[in-house]
């Protein structure tokens, strides 16, 4: 007997279209470049920053009232730890105030110093601080000046002290801030003495057309009369002025 063997066919694996996966465009990420900052800025250091290197601490201290225990620990705290030298340098602008301010640089002076921390002062009668910051900065100093401290520029506007020793000896400036409120403006010696001679000049001038008027309206004796007064009173005008300024 034949048996017919029935052909089973295996089924047939078709291949699955893999589908091609997609590509995205790579974008090319231009790094910024980080902003550097301004070497001037940089030499500006404020109170909570850590002080640079420096062997000596060059301390202005304006002719006002402060608290001097408080300033006087404030900077005893950055020198003692690193055995650094101080100078308190102090400017007077008249004979009225010169023993005040060296009462105030010596009481500085007492508190800050001690077994680590050799001080000294020194007090000028005349100038302005970029000037004295210059007579008496040495290489290795750090200038520390307060945030209060301004100048005046030639078109009145207001200017930091810290920001133009910056510019002028290009060395870091360490600034304080809260010891001196409502400091004044300072103002430049230039514009000082202009301010100083105007008031004479303006009365020279006033009086010297009144004299002419005098002398073209009047004769005889009320035109001398009225000239010697107009002499006396111009003079007493200028005196007093003179007195004013000392």
């Amino acid at each position: 007997m034949v048996i017919s063997s029935a052909n089973h066919s295996e089924p047939t694996a078709h291949p699955v279209s893999a589908k091609p996966p997609t590509v995205f465009p790579l974008s090319t990420v231009v790094p910024k470049k980080p902003s550097l900052p301004s070497p001037t800025g940089a030499l500006l250091i404020p109170a909570d920053q850590p002080l640079p290197p420096a062997r000596r601490l060059v301390v202005l201290v304006p002719n006002v009232d402060v608290d001097e225990a408080a300033l006087a620990t404030q900077i005893w705290s950055l020198a003692s730890p690193r055995s650094l030298a101080i100078l308190f340098l102090g400017i007077f602008r008249g004979p009225e105030t010169e023993s005040v301010a060296r009462r105030r640089l010596a009481l500085l002076a007492a508190i800050t110093r001690d077994d680590w921390t050799r001080v000294e002062t020194r007090l000028e009668a005349a100038g302005n601080w970029p000037q004295l910051v210059r007579r008496y900065w040495q290489s290795g100093d750090l200038v520390v000046c307060h945030a209060e401290q301004m100048l005046s520029g030639w078109g009145g506007e207001r200017r930091s002290l810290a920001q133009t020793i910056v510019d002028a000896l290009n060395t870091p400036v360490y600034v304080l801030a809260g010891f001196y409120a409502g400091l004044p403006l300072e103002r430049p010696k230039w514009l000082m003495r202009l301010l100083a001679w105007l008031p004479p000049l303006a009365v020279l001038a006033i009086f010297f057309i009144l004299q002419v008027s005098i002398t073209q309206g009047t004769t005889g004796w009320l035109q001398t009369g009225l000239l010697s007064f107009s002499v006396i009173l111009e003079f007493g005008l200028l005196g007093a002025w003179e007195s004013f300024l000392k």
